[in-house]
């Protein structure tokens, strides 16, 4: 019934009960059909009522039946309690669906901020760089970049900050946009770590923190120098030999205004590949809850010096998903590789 007229007899409160429920459920799709016989002075009347969806299918129906007019107000308020259940889960999905799409438009505002575009032999005549980031959630706090200093030199970045979510994704964007204007011709990615930081303390009422790994190679020879935030500490692949683990060192970002940093010199020779990574990598968690680890991430990269940064990258994921055997991944996944180019 669509136009809220009732007859007499359907009056005061028992009116008003019909005209929302009806108007309710018409608005999420489903109409209601009171058919009831005027009292005139009965104790008692006959009912005849139809749930039915938006195509007319009916999906509930009372066959006519007598009731005195106490049943049909009992029968009617659990009618009515029935038709609330069905509006709050519709209004649930509703807010959910919204929720889903914020996060979507999140994830996409997100994704739009990494390069996807990485330097060629003309931009980077001695180096190879690729990164990725498998985010684990909509909305990741991992981050790595790369951009140019002056012209020869590249800033590198990969970092990962507590926690997850929304607020994590914001205090990645924030992040980044602080290293991009601080990353000026000059100064070392100590300073730059230290400038970061201030600027992070004190702006940092969600009480987060960003571990980082941040530096800056030459496109020409592979020298490097790269400043340390509390990061995981990056894996040099050689040539031949065993991969190595660099020494860890400095305090994680945001949290005290007089945080100390480490700083590492490295020189890649022809060949080499140094592999940054975020903890999603090793802290990777299979069905029984073991860890993926450092040893099996030395164990992946083992050998695999003749691939270039993007199939290595490729290889660690694949040995990290095969350990988790399909169980749900537990954080953001980044990886950064900086190879010197034969040739």
């Amino acid at each position: 019934m669509y136009g809220w007229e009732f007859p007499p007899y359907i009056s005061g409160g028992l009116g008003i009960a019909c005209h929302d429920l009806t108007k309710a459920l018409s608005e999420i799709g489903t109409k209601i059909t009171f058919v009831l016989p005027t009292l005139q002075g009965k104790t008692d009347t006959n009912l005849h009522l139809e749930l039915l969806s938006s195509s007319d299918h009916v999906i509930e129906e009372t066959q006519q039946k007598t009731l005195s007019y106490e049943e049909l107000m009992e029968y009617f308020a659990g009618l009515v309690s029935s038709a609330l259940v069905r509006i709050q889960a519709h209004d649930a999905a509703l807010e959910r669906a919204q929720v889903q799409r914020d996060l979507d438009l999140a994830r996409e505002m997100q994704q739009g901020l990494l390069p996807r575009v990485f330097p060629g032999r003309d931009q980077a005549p001695g180096v190879e760089i690729f990164a990725r980031l498998d985010p684990a959630k909509e909305v990741s706090g991992d981050l790595y970049d790369f951009f140019p200093v002056v012209p020869g030199k590249m800033c590198f970045v990969v970092g990962d900050v507590s926690g997850k979510g929304v607020a994590a994704g914001l205090f990645m964007a924030v992040t980044r946009t602080l290293i991009r204007a601080t990353a000026v011709p000059g100064r070392s990615p100590k300073e730059i770590l230290e400038k970061v930081n201030a600027q992070l303390c004190a702006e940092n009422q969600a009480n987060l923190f960003v571990t980082m790994i941040l530096g800056i190679v030459d496109t020409a020879t592979g020298r490097m120098e790269y400043g340390q935030g509390g990061h995981n500490p990056p894996i040099l692949i050689p040539v031949t030999g065993e991969p190595a683990y660099e020494p860890s060192g400095g305090m994680p970002l945001g949290v005290f205004d007089d945080a100390k940093f480490g700083e590492r010199k490295l020189e890649l020779k022809t060949g080499e590949t140094l592999l940054v990574y975020t903890d999603g990598v090793t802290e990777a968690m299979n069905r029984q809850r073991e860890l993926f680890g450092e040893d099996r991430l030395k164990a992946a990269v083992r050998g695999q010096a003749g691939l270039s940064p993007e199939l290595l990258t490729q290889k660690v994921v694949a040995a990290v998903a095969k350990f988790a055997s399909g169980a749900e991944p537990s954080d953001d996944i980044t990886l950064l590789g900086i190879k010197h180019r034969e040739g």
